[in-house]
């Protein structure tokens, strides 16, 4: 925060600043990798010309990402600003913690050796070990992310007869990327279809149906569901119980369940790009039948 005050502004605070003002109803993404304080520098030149309730309105719209803290300037947007919107992991200043940020998990953990942090995703990295980590969680995204992160590289300097582009997907005959929401009984089959899905640049299409199990556990359990056809463009999900095998042993599991199920498609271009679709599947809870385990 030494480097932020009057007269301090820079061109990137005042594009900031400048982008925060716009008259635009859509939220404002900033993802924060480094220099946290050039934000916090376009937020001081805006509270010197905007009242308190003006400044309320302006950064109700605004979603900061943010990698880790790196200085003293992230807590000083958060305590200075806590209606926020404010995702990050914070840090002590002395950074002993800097290791563990989730960010990590984005290049892998063999330079900062770490992997044991809060249990999040079960994830089989390419040692062929499970690990459980908030890093693995995005280790399960890497090389969509990354070859997505290429693939609009490539869209700024070619056309676009030239690069490739991800699949559109068809998810029960609904082409868009929101969310199925579904629901139904124990022991019924219910039939999920990517028929319909294409790729813009005409190739071959690859599909992937799983389950996501780490998904939607706030608050409730998951259910017990099998998938076939997990590699076709339809797939068959047999609905077993509303409670997982795996539920914990010291936690009976009551009332309906719940299970995320992803349908992955993936193209041949290069990079090849993956698209994904949510199916979210509310299992009734069974009245007198006990969960079968």
């Amino acid at each position: 925060m030494a480097a932020t005050g009057p007269d301090k502004a820079s061109a990137g605070s005042q594009a900031l600043a400048k982008a925060i003002e716009r008259d635009d109803p859509r939220p404002l993404w900033i993802c924060l990798w480094g220099g946290v304080n050039t934000l916090a520098q376009a937020l001081v030149d805006l509270g010197a010309v905007h009242s308190a309730g003006e400044m309320e309105r302006l950064i109700a719209h605004l979603r900061v990402s943010s990698i880790s803290d790196q200085n003293d300037a992230d807590p000083w947007i958060r305590r200075e600003f806590p209606t926020l919107f404010y995702v990050a992991k914070p840090s002590p200043p002395n950074r002993e913690e800097y290791y563990e940020a989730t960010w990590t998990g984005i290049s892998g953990d063999m330079y900062y050796r770490n992997g044991a942090g809060a249990a999040q995703d079960r994830v089989i990295g390419i040692d062929g070990i499970e690990h459980v980590s908030d890093q693995a969680t995005i280790w399960r995204w890497r090389e969509a992310y990354q070859n997505d992160f290429a693939a609009r590289m490539d869209w700024t300097i070619k056309d676009f007869a030239h690069a490739n582009h991800n699949p559109e997907v068809v998810l029960n005959g609904q082409l868009c990327t929101g969310t199925l929401e579904l629901t139904a009984d124990a022991e019924q089959i219910i039939t999920l279809d990517g028929a319909g899905s294409k790729d813009p640049d005409g190739q071959k299409l690859h599909y992937k149906w799983w389950i996501y199990e780490e998904a939607g556990l706030a608050g409730t359990h998951g259910a017990h569901v099998t998938i076939q056809g997990g590699d076709s463009s339809q797939a068959q999900v047999t609905i077993n119980s509303p409670c997982r095998a795996n539920w914990l042993p010291l936690m009976p599991c009551r009332g309906g369940g719940v299970v995320h199920i992803i349908l992955e498609v993936t193209d041949e271009g290069t990079p090849k790009l993956m698209t994904y679709r949510r199916v979210v599947l509310k299992v009734r809870a069974l009245e007198s039948v006990p969960p079968k385990m």
